[in-house]
């Protein structure tokens, strides 16, 4: 019987047609179940980061990475959501670039996504430089360009 389950490994639960078995006996038994069980737990791990990279690919959510000095330089820290969000206190005031990673981010100089903005489009020069667009250290939240969006196709 597979006694820890915690080394239970896909290649020590099946035989070479897939079919579930014992580590030990080297026939099928009841302890299978549990091996898929820990294999699927570990999945799963796998899954959600997977599936979160799916939606933010279709514009349902994003992330950033927003630096408080230029060039991708100084403190840092990540943000995600999937419309508005407000920059934590800490660093309000205080963004000098980000990386969008590859979303169209737009960046508001008052709470709740509303006030003055710009547009980071992917490819949009100077996100390492806010200061080109007259919006260093001014952000106060940070939206999906496609939540803002009129008329657009998604």
């Amino acid at each position: 019987m597979v006694s820890d389950l915690g080394r239970c490994h896909a290649n020590e639960c099946e035989n070479e047609f897939g079919e579930p078995m014992s580590r030990e006996t080297g026939k099928s038994s009841v302890s299978w179940r549990l091996c898929v069980k820990v294999i699927m737990s570990h999945a799963r791990l796998l899954l959600v980061p997977l599936l979160l990279a799916a939606i933010a690919g279709q514009g349902l959510s994003w992330y950033a990475t927003i630096f408080d000095e230029p060039s991708f330089k100084g403190n840092s820290m990540v943000l995600s959501n999937g419309g508005c969000s407000n920059v934590p206190d800490n660093f309000t005031r205080l963004i000098s670039s980000i990386n969008t990673w590859g979303t169209c981010l737009v960046l508001y100089d008052a709470r709740e996504c509303t006030g003055r903005s710009i547009q980071l489009y992917p490819g949009t020069p100077s996100h390492g430089a806010l200061d080109v667009w007259s919006f260093d250290k001014t952000a106060e939240s940070i939206g999906s360009c496609d939540e803002f969006c009129v008329n657009c196709e998604l």
